[in-house]
């Protein structure tokens, strides 16, 4: 300012000899010492309007690799009553042509020259083309767009220190893709950009999500891309909690989610039958998948101790029932004792029935045949409940494959284990003598069935079959 409003020597003349030095003058004593005044308080300055028109200006970045560039053409700029007066505040209006094709628009007021900083800024950015931004994408998330136009409507309000802004992002026709092994998205809010996307888009494909942005520039501990990570994961959490709620879960510590569950489709021990509170279950995992058309299911299917040992009291049954009719005798009972005598001559008769058919399925090998084909039926019927009941596709349904850990998203229901079944221990010792039936007793429990179990109450609860949760670019 002092360059600006101090003539220049004419050309030729002699510049004014320097004044002669003076003598230091004593300090003032302290607390009376004056600011001498700026240029901003002596001088007054009024502009009354500030004009650009039909303006381009290009922008390069040389820190990504490749160099972002973006052109900003037909810019229209006017800033009116721009003055050094406290009170006065400059209203500022802006259009202009982003990449060729989106346009631009802000209005607002701001501060005067010198005076406390305030910004108050309404602005449209229409149909960004967003694969543009990709050197910054790939730089910061690991993650390349592959589609995608964005229209966002904003508002910051800066006023001294504090900030607040409010962002209305509308993204149509998104699509992205990991570009290399790294995901700042997972370490920061704890999914994958791919399946975030998958998870908040519409049926037409369109992500609408409000983010606030609030803080204290002034504050040490404010950092913007922190608040905008905040707000974003706040968002993401307020849009995903109450379908999860219905289906499985949300969880999140700190400043991340931790886990999307959803709760797996449970079976009775041996069976592949759903029962109805589980057709309930797929009703809802099926509302949840028609509200996210962009999510995919893995199916995973997992067998239990439970199932293996149902699965061998079945085959035990069977045999019996076999034997008893090859045999041709009426008396369960008395088939039993018979079984023993000719098929199991290696061990003492035990005293009861129940311990009797007890032994026979101890004795009984790992059915792997049996538990591979009752996995293949649970995966079916729930697939097929969900695809032809519901109405799901089939390309959203896919299986894992055999022997696969659980899906990422899926629920544990609580006693099954993942892992196949073992193999079956070997036979036990043969009771003692003194633990054997006199020669010809009757056993002293009767036989209900080969396959009734010594505790009453509900059935045993089986394996299941659990969801894992893919994006489009899972």
């Amino acid at each position: 300012m002092q360059k600006l409003f101090t003539s220049a020597p004419k050309p030729g003349a002699s510049a004014s000899p320097p004044p002669p030095a003076k003598a230091p003058e004593k300090p003032a004593p302290t607390g009376t010492a004056k600011r001498q005044p700026g240029p901003l308080e002596t001088m007054e300055l009024f502009f009354k309007e500030i004009v650009i028109e039909d303006g381009y200006t290009r922008f390069l970045d040389h820190t990504t690799q490749p160099t972002f560039s973006e052109d900003v053409s037909k810019i229209n700029l006017s800033v009116k009553n721009l003055s050094n007066k406290a009170s006065q505040r400059a209203s500022i209006a802006m259009q202009a042509v982003v990449g060729g094709d989106s346009a631009l628009d802000l209005r607002g007021e701001m501060a005067a020259i010198g005076a406390p900083t305030y910004v108050d800024l309404v602005g449209e950015l229409k149909k960004f083309a967003l694969p543009a931004a990709n050197p910054y994408m790939d730089s910061l998330l690991a993650w390349i767009i592959r589609r995608g136009d964005l229209t966002a409507k904003l508002e910051y309000k800066i006023e001294q220190d504090k900030l607040d802004a409010k962002n209305d992002i509308l993204v149509g026709n998104l699509k992205v893709a990991p570009s290399r092994a790294s995901d700042e998205v997972k370490k920061r809010i704890g999914l994958p950009l791919g399946l975030i996307v998958a998870l908040i888009k519409d049926g037409d494909g369109n992500i609408h999500v409000n983010v606030p942005i609030t803080g204290t520039l002034t504050d040490k501990q404010f950092d913007f891309s922190d608040a905008i990570w905040t707000a974003v994961k706040n968002v993401l959490i307020n849009v995903l909690k109450s379908p999860f709620r219905a289906i499985g879960g949300l969880f999140t510590s700190g400043d991340k989610i931790d886990e999307l569950k959803v709760d797996p489709v449970t079976f009775a021990a041996g069976s592949a039958v759903l029962s109805p509170e589980m057709e309930r279950q797929t009703v809802r995992v099926a509302d949840f998948l028609r509200r996210a058309p962009y999510v995919g299911l893995t199916l995973n299917s997992v067998t239990s101790p439970e199932d293996e040992e149902a699965l061998k009291a079945r085959a035990v049954a069977a045999r019996l029932e076999k034997f008893q009719k090859e045999q041709g005798i009426s008396d369960p009972t008395t088939a039993l004792r018979r079984y023993y005598q000719v098929a199991v001559k290696d061990a003492q008769l035990p005293r009861t029935v129940d311990d009797q058919i007890l032994l026979l399925r101890k004795r009984e090998p790992a059915p792997t045949a049996a538990l591979a084909d009752l996995r293949k039926q649970r995966l079916d019927v729930t697939r097929d409940r969900l695809a032809k009941v519901e109405g799901i596709p089939e390309a959203r349904l896919a299986i894992a494959p055999e022997g696969a850990p659980p899906a990422a998203g899926s629920a544990a229901a609580p006693g099954p284990t993942s892992a196949p079944a073992a193999p079956a221990p070997p036979p036990p010792a043969a009771p003692s003598a003194a633990a054997a039936p006199p020669a010809g007793a009757a056993p002293t429990t009767p036989p209900a069935s080969a396959e009734a179990s010594t505790a009453s109450g509900p059935p045993p609860t089986g394996g299941r079959v659990e969801f894992g949760i893919t994006g489009e670019s899972d």
